[in-house]
């Protein structure tokens, strides 16, 4: 898409919906079914400079604070305008100029006394990129990207894709099994979790001998591909006595409490009222009003040979 220059930045309402329609008029463009502006955590790659992202570092994990599915296709429009994305899925780094492009797009909205969640997301990534690398011996690089979901048949493309579906599911805005996941295991990579960031299995005992140095001890809460889901997503009318037993990806429908041997792993959960005090494995979906008496375990579509769903309620 052609680049705008600043004679050609919107400013109005009317001139922003013109804007938004030209660029969907553009040959190839499609409205993405999903996207989202995160901040990707990168495996470190340069142990002088720690926090900086090195070229072709693993993903470690995505955090989106807002996610869209089906909505707001004015910044889509913007996105991918500045991006250059016309269609599929993917994910792209964002640059300073990227973000400030789309800032400078979005500028008829300033001072308007609404809430606008995506404006919020890309000055946070701006933020982001534009403060000065940490110092800290044991930063976690970190960068932002703007994902994309061409239709959601589609496999995952990318780890920050998968990371982006996840959140679809336990925002709601996604009801298990309504996308497509395959190959989602071979996109992630493997993580030590710990209470200051996501780190490489393959290098943590560097990071754990810096940190030992330093006189710090990091408490880690698990090595696995998919990470707890209250610290990526919190959604609401929801209880979770133990956020260890509840994985990025699952669906807790308002009104469900998970107790302490309760369990719900991605791509699985409740979609009503429910007391969940056993297991619900990936593939499982508990309807609304059932529940999961204490200590059962139902078995879930990876045990069942992939192909086989259970649902309760």
């Amino acid at each position: 898409m052609p680049a705008m220059t600043n004679d050609h930045l919107p400013r109005t309402n009317d001139e922003f919906r013109a804007f938004v329609a030209s660029v969907e008029a553009h040959p190839g463009y499609q409205r993405p079914v999903a996207f989202a502006v995160g901040i990707a955590s990168y495996a470190i790659g340069d142990w002088d400079h720690p926090g900086t992202v090195v070229p072709g570092a693993k993903v470690l994990d995505t955090w989106y604070p807002v996610v869209n599915r089906e909505e707001n296709y004015g910044a889509a429009a913007v996105l991918a305008h500045v991006t250059g994305h016309l269609s599929g899925s993917g994910t792209v780094s964002l640059t300073l100029e990227m973000l400030d492009r789309a800032l400078a797009c979005f500028a008829c909205f300033a001072g308007d006394g609404k809430r606008h969640a995506n404006i919020e997301a890309i000055q946070m990534a701006r933020d982001v990129l534009a403060a000065p690398v940490s110092p800290d011996p044991l930063a976690v690089p970190r960068a932002p990207v703007v994902s994309f979901v061409g239709a959601l048949e589609d496999a995952p493309a990318d780890a920050s894709g998968v990371y982006l579906r996840l959140h679809l599911l336990s925002a709601r805005k996604v009801q298990p099994h309504g996308q497509n996941l395959a190959g989602i295991f071979g996109l992630l990579n493997n993580v030590v979790w710990t209470d200051i960031g996501p780190y490489d299995p393959d290098t943590f005992d560097r990071v754990s001998m810096r940190a030992r140095s330093h006189g710090r001890a990091l408490r880690v809460s698990g090595v696995d591909k998919f990470p707890r889901m209250t610290d990526y997503v919190i959604p609401s009318g929801v209880r979770i006595a133990d956020a260890d037993r509840v994985r990025l990806g699952a669906h807790l429908a308002s009104g469900t409490t998970v107790m302490h041997e309760g369990f719900c792993n991605f791509n699985a959960g409740t979609l009503g009222v429910s007391m969940v005090e056993g297991r619900i494995s990936a593939g499982v979906v508990v309807g609304d009003g059932s529940d999961v008496g204490g200590g059962s375990s139902i078995m879930g579509t990876l045990s069942g040979g992939g192909k086989e769903v259970i649902r309760i309620g």
